[in-house]
């Protein structure tokens, strides 16, 4: 493997990487969606009718995702590249920065990583308008319901933040690390290694997936092959690797799944 260890062993390090990485995401996230509803709660209470997203909101998104993708992306693409330099890469340090930057700048800049920026921005304000409804419903006053989207926003910004970090940091990390095991030249097949505990996806009773990332455990294809993950009612998906953000959010979000690859002889 070109890593080292056996496939498991490599995947239990990129959980505690993609952990340790998450867990400093969520604040910076969680910041920016208690920023755009505390402005919506200002908006609200000048009696300025129902609130919009603030000028801005986005582009402050997708620069706080660019940073969780350029730090995801170069931390797991250095693991590739650091090992291939040992074998036959030939990159210097200098190239790894701006391979990784540009990396980075891809992986934002595609669409569908554009259109989940957007569906986190509304959903920030889904959840504001939730919020004035039943304010209105009770009758409560603009300065009341302004009141509660304040209060209860970091509570939301935390919770949501959670699962966007863990999410976005473990499919920029793969998609890092992906194209970096390309970028050495080595001949390599991938494998996908799946967290073997009760919350892995599956078909099983109590908890009916959608997609079974079980039984991808251990599936190997070549470098520029699709992993075809199973789903339900006998439909395919594919992706590239584990969190890939072509895939549905029943496929990618929270997965823990990992892509080892292993050098052919």
């Amino acid at each position: 493997m070109l890593l080292g260890g056996t496939p498991a062993e490599e995947a239990a390090r990129q959980e505690k990487l993609i952990d340790a990485m998450a867990k400093a995401n969520r604040s910076r996230i969680a910041s920016e969606i208690n920023r755009t509803m505390q402005a919506m709660a200002d908006q609200y209470e000048i009696g300025r009718g129902l609130p919009q997203l603030p000028d801005g909101s986005e582009a402050r998104l997708t620069a706080t995702m660019r940073t969780v993708a350029r730090q995801s992306i170069a931390t797991f693409g250095a693991r590739i590249l650091d090992r291939g330099k040992n074998a036959t890469l030939t990159m210097e340090q200098k190239g790894f920065a701006e391979f990784f930057a540009r990396l980075a700048a891809e992986f934002i800049a595609a669409e569908m990583i554009r259109r989940r920026i957007t569906s986190i921005n509304e959903t920030t304000r889904d959840h504001v308008m939730r919020i004035i409804a039943n304010g209105q419903e009770n009758g409560d006053s603009l300065e009341k319901i302004a009141k509660a989207i304040r209060q209860r926003s970091p509570r939301i910004a935390r919770v949501r933040a959670h699962t966007i970090a863990r999410t976005e940091t473990h499919n920029a990390a793969n998609y890092g690390a992906h194209h970096a095991a390309k970028a050495t030249g080595l001949q390599l097949v991938k494998e996908w290694v799946s967290v073997e505990d009760h919350r892995t996806r599956d078909f099983l009773e109590p908890t009916i997936s959608e997609f079974s990332h079980r039984e991808m455990n251990g599936v190997q294809v070549a470098m520029d092959a699709p992993f075809m993950v199973p789903g339900l009612f006998g439909k395919t998906e594919a992706l590239m690797y584990p969190g890939d953000p072509a895939g549905s959010p029943g496929n990618t979000i929270l997965c823990r799944c990992a892509s080892v690859h292993t050098v052919l002889e």
